[in-house]
C-alpha cells in the first residue's frame, strides 16, 4: 500500500479545481494507497484563510496525523522518511528538497491524473 502525505499547495488544487482525488488516484497509481495529512499543512491552511480546504478534508476522512509545527517541507520530508511515505506536491522548492532526501514525489500531470516522480 502506497501511504502519500499530501501538501499545503496539493490540498488547494484539490478544493479549487474540484479534483475527485480518489478516482484520479485511482486511475494514476493502479493501486491501494491511503492519504494522510500532516497537522502542520492544517496550521498553514488555517493562517492562509483557507477553511473551506480544512472542512473537505475532514468531509473526505483524510488521515490526520501529528507533525511539529514550523517548518513545514522540512516536517513533510521527516515524516515521509520515517513512516515510507510518498509526498503530493507541486512546490519546486519542496520537491528538490525531497528528491535529495531521497523521497519519492507524486505530482500533477493533467487535472485529474498523477504521476510517481522518483
Amino acid at each position: 500500500m502506497i501511504k502519500i502525505a499530501l501538501d499545503t499547495n496539493s490540498l488547494v488544487y484539490i478544493f479549487d479545481n474540484k479534483t475527485d482525488i480518489e478516482s484520479a488516484l485511482d486511475l494514476s497509481l493502479g493501486g491501494p494507497y491511503k492519504l494522510f495529512v500532516p497537522q502542520c499543512c492544517i496550521n498553514e491552511l488555517i493562517k492562509l484563510k483557507r477553511q473551506d480546504v480544512v472542512s473537505l478534508i475532514k468531509s473526505l476522512r483524510f488521515n490526520v496525523i501529528e507533525s511539529e509545527p514550523g517548518d513545514v517541507d522540512g516536517e513533510l520530508i521527516r515524516l515521509a522518511k520515517e513512516k515510507n511515505m510518498h509526498v503530493m506536491t507541486e512546490d519546486r522548492k519542496l520537491i528538490a528538497k525531497a528528491r535529495l532526501a531521497g523521497v519519492v514525489i507524486i505530482r500533477r500531470s493533467g487535472k485529474d491524473h498523477f504521476s510517481i516522480i522518483t
